[in-house]
């Protein structure tokens, strides 16, 4: 069932980095991983400064390789993290890997590679949104209580005009009761605000989903949750 919704896009800021994506502990397994003696007698202010002089010693694929071998090696094989990491050094693969369950996973650690390595990998975009999302019907409103992944990749969709990536490759799911990929487009979300009839939300995506959004924009949107 469809409800409808009215929208206004409050902020639109790009990003480079995801905030907390890389915690002490994983720097110290990076650092041991390139073989660097006494990681642990260093501080935690300087800890990515020493991982990128380490990396900065190696092949850029063959750090690459250890990052995904870190983050991804409980779920890609030894022959797909080292094709993996040649391609990166090419291809935006936190928007075009196969897998979309591992590209926000995929965007971290080629940040952390473009900065390691002052540009030889691929700028990495994301973006963060905050918007409004306001029903005048009591079904709308009550699905905006039960907001989920779904429900934001459909309002983004509704957004952007057909040609936009989201609308290309998932008109179908858009439109239909499940849109299993919304979790994977949908990086996070937090709600800011309650009001009686709307939320404000905060959102953080590959810049590919929503580059035909921006500041100021108000549209209407007749869409839905994922049907029971």
């Amino acid at each position: 069932m469809n409800h409808a919704f009215s929208i206004e896009v409050l902020s639109h800021s790009i990003i480079h980095a995801l905030p907390d994506a890389w915690s002490s502990d994983d720097y110290v397994s990076l650092l041991d991983l390139c073989d660097f003696d006494g990681a642990d007698a260093v501080s935690k202010d300087e800890l990515f400064e020493y991982v990128a002089m380490a990396m900065q010693e190696l092949d850029p694929a063959d750090a690459a390789e250890i990052v995904l071998k870190h983050r991804l090696g409980d779920r890609l094989k030894a022959g797909q993290i080292q094709s993996m990491a040649h391609d990166m050094l090419e291809e935006n693969l936190w928007e075009e890997y196969g897998d979309m369950s591992m590209h926000e996973e995929l965007f971290n650690i080629t940040s952390l590679l473009y900065t390691a390595f002052n540009g030889k990998f691929p700028h990495p975009d994301a973006i963060e949104l905050v918007m409004t999302i306001g029903s005048k019907t009591p079904d709308g409103v009550q699905a905006l209580r039960s907001l989920d992944e779904s429900l934001l990749a459909r309002v983004l969709a509704f957004g952007q005009d057909d040609h936009a990536i989201i609308n290309r490759l998932f008109d179908d799911k858009i439109a239909g009761p499940y849109f299993e990929e919304a979790k994977d487009i949908i990086w996070k979300f937090a709600i800011q605000e309650r009001a009686e009839n709307s939320v404000t939300v905060h959102i953080t995506t590959a810049l590919y989903w929503a580059k035909g959004l921006r500041k100021g924009l108000c549209y209407e949107a007749k869409t839905h949750n994922n049907m029971p």
